[in-house]
């Protein structure tokens, strides 16, 4: 690649993507200019080079104006692709399979004696969904290989299988108690009022917002002390038309610190928030921030 074309950040992030696995790897930098600029620049980029992990390559088109043409999606700009190296795998045992909700969808999660990566110490990954589970009979007690994908995401990659295990799937929700339905491979939880899919999608449209800090711990304490189950309440409720009450929240139990963070809500409402954002805020199933975008474009 013609590395004289690249900014020095850019170059600085195809250089740390280098080296992270066990097997030797290289970074080559090459342009045909041979000016004074150029040189310092890679000299730069060249020096103090050991020391930095990676976990694949990144590949842009050479055309920056056709590659911004392009786009991008959700997850990435269409005019680049990431090449990633073979992880390491450890072998391990579940020990215990919790179930996270999502939106609509519950996700089982393996739980196993921490496995120390290079750089990491993992104890948990995602056993996708119940389809997953059934099609490779992963159990309680189930010898399992975990491979820490990238350096980033810890991933189940194989399972032994066990017949004297017995699988356990749930058949009401863990969250709410209410009915648990098998829909493309997905366990959904059928009740609209679940309070384990509240406290998902009001994260979710606080982070639209730029709201930081509120985790799922104080959510789910607003979502059961405050009967709020969705983000147009949250808003309605602790907005500016409803200022905070402090006192009521500290008989509530709220300590001071959380009361701290709810008032930002108000500074948010304060500030507004565009078409996108209040769509996008309230977390309608399949509907990304391209699907708003074409809606804001066309209404």
């Amino acid at each position: 690649m013609d590395s004289d074309r690249f900014g020095l950040s850019t170059l600085h992030q195809l250089r740390g993507r280098i080296g992270r696995g066990e097997a030797q790897s290289y970074c080559i930098f090459m342009t045909e200019n041979d000016n004074e600029k150029t040189l310092k620049r890679l000299e730069r980029i060249l020096r103090d080079f050991q020391g930095y992990p990676t976990d694949g390559l990144v590949f842009r088109l050479k055309d920056e104006k056709y590659a911004e043409s392009l786009g991008e999606t959700a997850h990435h700009p269409r005019g680049a692709i990431a090449l990633k190296w073979t992880s390491m795998q450890l072998p391990t045992v579940i020990k215990k399979i919790e179930w996270d909700i999502g939106q609509e969808r519950l996700t089982p999660t393996a739980v196993f004696e921490p496995l120390q990566f290079p750089g990491h110490l993992v104890q948990r990954a995602t056993l996708h969904c119940a389809k997953w589970l059934h099609d490779h009979h992963a159990c309680v007690g189930s010898k399992i290989v975990v491979e820490y994908a990238g350096g980033v995401i810890p991933k189940v990659v194989d399972v032994e299988y066990d017949d004297k295990l017995k699988l356990d799937i749930p058949q009401s929700c863990p969250y709410c108690g209410g009915k648990l339905e098998e829909i493309d491979s997905y366990l959904i939880c059928t009740n609209e009022d679940c309070t384990g899919k509240a406290v998902n999608k009001i994260q979710k449209g606080l982070e639209v917002f730029g709201i930081k800090g509120v985790g799922p711990a104080l959510i789910n304490k607003v979502v059961h002390e405050l009967y709020i189950n969705n983000i147009i309440d949250w808003f309605r409720e602790l907005g500016t038309r409803n200022p905070i009450n402090v006192d009521f929240l500290k008989k509530k139990g709220f300590t001071n610190h959380e009361i701290l963070l709810l008032t930002r809500i108000e500074e948010t409402q304060e500030a507004g928030a565009t078409p996108i954002q209040l769509l996008m805020s309230v977390c309608i199933p399949k509907c990304g921030r391209e699907f708003c975008e074409t809606v804001e474009r066309k209404c």
